[in-house]
């Protein structure tokens, strides 16, 4: 069952994708290699990949030297993978050019037209050293303890270049077996031009009488060639001759051809000498030999030949390298050292510059369109555009340069869906990018603006003004409502926030509270901004009023706390006034004993001066006028202190104090009637 609905499936997700892409130009969306230089072997087959995408009656084909590939007239060439792709078979020299894949498709009434990058296939080759009958070795003589070298002449022909190497052959010898050259002293270097170095040359260099002979070796290719010439060694002397360092062979300067950023750089500087030399390398700064460690340079020093290699260049690596060379051991005396500068120049293929790669756009109908082609590079990179794959005619009036890097469409149409291509180029390498233009409907009201509304306060509850618009189906459109104060300045309305009189709802209409409005912190304008980002649409609102909105009033809420502090202050207040009446009433009246004793012409300061405290004895004469005395005219002796309060009737004993003393113990005038059933004879105080 699952086999019989994949046919159902797959129609109906190629007629979304197909109702998806209707008015979308083309685009290119896989490159046909990783590489714009490929090689490809006589008789082995290579294919080359293409994927678009856009419509509609997407139609992809390629181009073979700058001509539509027709498969009639290729026997060699077919379309794979949905006739996207093209496959190269048994690949020979009519194959080699360069491969470019377009998609084109019909929009309205233009031929939109996407380009790949361009691809190019070489057929990897190296020509073969001239063949002789018989080796044919040059002789050469030395002195034991000197150097040597011997030059190659490499094969004229090599697609990509041959690498040189050397070896020695027995010529005496049919079909002699090569020997790799023993290179554990280091005494043995291949410069970049092929030459052979001996730094000093020893008696095993004679090699037995076997002939020295280069050989190149074409990686691609897979194919290595000997020379049939080479050289044969013989040394003179016994005793090796110590010779001073000599600078042979040095990297040239490299103003033809440069080093790249991104790329090593390779300095050699071969020095003969015997004992082998010591090698340093500086940079000249400003005159003066800077150790390469303090210019934060990542390098290294090649232990076999001492090259040195400057890891992924910059363009400030450029300047003049300098190779010191002495004996090891040896300070650097006058004579005993030799050095070499060498002058290296680093440039830059194209590179885009951060935000100016050419982008797809949308624009809106009217307005302008500007694509930005900008790249760095050394030399400064050149930049060309084309329209549908073809030259830009400028004297229609739809397109101008403004610079160097742009390029301007003005007064976009509908029809103007097309597809730009923009090439960034120096000598070294460069950029392609593909991008189309596809002119969309503005964003406009669905709704009336301005919008006017006037209430009454004291009747209506709430406002809800209206915001919708419509745009191009490509788009899609936000609203964002903002208030509007005196001075025009604007305040975006939260959707979130709940603690306003504002909602804006789910149909992007805005409710306001009237119940709420106060004039002294509302709005009365506001409006909607309608966008789909490339344009908006504006709803401006006004809010009046037929009786001026009284401020809101809002109440706190009261903190209850301090109610139960103050009554809990007020009880405190009430306890202590309540104590210190208590106190009051049980206060006795004052007895001024200090004035009645004047009164009666006495002196008590003078009298405890003179006899201090002593005892009370009632006096024998009669009361001081105005005391209380006894109401009879016989006092009694007093037998005891109990009995002597007995004089004062019924009174509490415990009323006195220390000092036998009650003022100050009975608070009024008051007088107690006499007890007569009593009949004691005396009045109770």
């Amino acid at each position: 069952m699952g086999m019989r609905w994949t046919p159902c499936l797959f129609s109906l997700v190629l007629l979304i994708c197909s109702a998806i892409a209707q008015d979308t130009p083309p685009e290119i969306l896989v490159q046909p290699a990783t590489e714009r230089l490929i090689y490809g072997a006589e008789d082995t087959s290579a294919e080359l990949k293409c994927k678009a995408q856009g419509g509609p009656n997407l139609d992809v084909y390629w181009k073979f030297n700058g001509a539509r590939v027709d498969l009639s007239n290729h026997d060699k060439l077919e379309f794979t993978g949905f006739d996207s792709n093209l496959k190269i078979d048994k690949i020979d020299a009519s194959v080699e050019g360069t491969y470019q894949c377009f998609a084109s498709a019909v929009i309205g009434t233009t031929t939109a037209v996407s380009m790949s990058d361009i691809v190019t296939l070489k057929i990897p080759a190296l020509q073969a050293f001239p063949t002789r009958e018989s080796f044919l070795s040059k002789p050469e003589s030395q002195e034991l303890g000197k150097s040597q070298s011997f030059k190659c002449e490499p094969p004229r022909t090599s697609i990509p270049e041959a690498i040189i190497d050397w070896e020695t052959i027995d010529t005496g010898v049919t079909n002699p077996t090569p020997v790799a050259l023993d290179n554990t002293e280091r005494r043995f270097v291949i410069d970049a031009e092929g030459t052979l170095h001996i730094l000093y040359t020893k008696l095993s260099d004679e090699q037995q009488g076997r002939m020295y002979r280069c050989k190149a070796n074409n990686v691609k290719l897979g194919v290595t060639y000997s020379n049939f010439e080479g050289y044969t060694l013989t040394l003179t002397g016994i005793i090796p001759t110590s010779q001073t360092p000599h600078v042979t062979w040095k990297t040239p300067t490299a103003s033809e051809s440069p080093f790249l950023v991104g790329n090593d750089i390779t300095l050699q500087c071969i020095v003969t000498g015997n004992p082998l030399p010591t090698i340093k390398w500086t940079k000249i700064v400003d005159g003066q030999s800077t150790e390469l460690a303090n210019l934060g340079l990542t390098y290294n020093v090649d232990p076999k030949d001492q090259a040195l290699t400057i890891s992924n260049a910059k363009l400030t690596d450029s300047g003049t390298y300098r190779c010191d060379a002495s004996k090891e051991g040896e300070t650097a005396m006058e004579g005993r050292i030799s050095s070499a500068n060498i002058e290296v120049t680093v440039e830059e293929a194209p590179k885009w510059i951060n935000g100016s790669e050419p982008k797809n756009m949308l624009v809106t109908i009217g307005q302008t369109a500007v694509f930005r082609c900008e790249a760095r590079g050394v030399p400064r990179p050149k930049s060309d555009f084309l329209v549908n794959g073809a030259a830009i005619d400028f004297n229609s009036g739809k397109f101008a340069r403004t610079d160097d890097f742009d390029l301007t469409v003005k007064e976009i149409t509908a029809d103007d869906k097309m597809v730009i291509q923009c090439n960034a180029s120096n000598k070294h390498d460069y950029l392609f990018a593909s991008v189309f233009l596809n002119p969309i409907l503005p964003t406009v009201l669905d709704v009336g603006s301005p919008q006017k509304e006037t209430l009454d306060q004291n009747v209506d509850k709430e406002v809800v003004f209206t915001c919708r618009a419509k745009s191009d189906p490509l788009t899609t459109i936000t609203y964002t409502w903002y208030s509007e104060s005196t001075n025009g300045d604007l305040t975006e309305i939260s959707r979130t926030d709940e603690s306003d009189i504002y909602t804006v709802t789910d149909s992007n209409s805005l409710r306001i509270d009237y119940t709420q409005f106060d004039k002294d912190k509302h709005s009365n304008n506001y409006r909607c901004v309608a966008s789909n980002q490339y344009s908006e649409a504006i709803v401006i609102a006004e809010l009046t009023h037929t009786t001026e909105p009284k401020p809101v009033v809002v109440t706190a809420e009261f903190p209850f706390w301090i109610i139960g502090v103050v009554i809990a202050v007020a009880l405190l207040l009430l306890v202590v006034i309540i104590i210190v009446c208590l106190l009051q009433r049980n206060k006795g009246e004052s007895y001024l004993v200090d004035e009645k004793e004047r009164a009666a012409g006495h002196d008590p300061e003078k009298e405890i001066a003179d006899s201090g405290f002593h005892d009370y004895n009632r006096p024998d004469e009669e009361p001081v006028g105005g005391s209380r005395a006894s109401l009879t005219d016989s006092i009694k002796p007093l037998e005891s202190d109990a009995d002597s309060m007995e004089e004062y009737g019924d009174i509490d004993t415990g009323k006195f104090n220390e000092d036998g003393s009650f003022i100050g113990q009975y608070g009024t005038d008051r007088k107690r009637k006499p007890n007569m059933s009593n009949n004691t004879g005396h009045t109770d105080v």
